[in-house]
């Protein structure tokens, strides 16, 4: 599985000329997942009456805001699925002339 995503991997790079092309559209698409789900985790706490940061949150809670901060534990990397959506071209972007 790791050797097909590998080489998925590999022929995307290939298909841009400059690598830090790819990290950028990479980076600019993590932070709009994460964007996403901090707003998404927050409009859940704030349904069950939590407030604060998620790093302050006691783990001694009631088990229905653990269940919601572990659900988010749980969710891959935005990184991780930021690079699966640009391998799978869920991504589109363009570039932006000076001209």
């Amino acid at each position: 599985m790791k050797s097909t995503a590998l080489r998925s991997l590999k022929k995307m790079l290939d298909s841009f000329d400059n690598i830090y092309e790819v990290t950028i559209i990479i980076a600019k698409r993590a932070k709009q997942i994460l964007d996403s789900r901090k707003e998404s985790f927050e409009a859940e706490l704030d349904s069950i009456g939590v407030t604060g940061h998620p790093e302050e949150m006691s783990i001694n809670k009631d088990s229905w805001q653990e269940a919601v901060y572990k659900k988010y534990q749980k969710k891959p990397k935005p990184m991780i699925t930021a690079i699966e959506d640009l391998v799978q071209d869920k991504i589109s972007y363009r570039y932006l002339s000076y001209e």
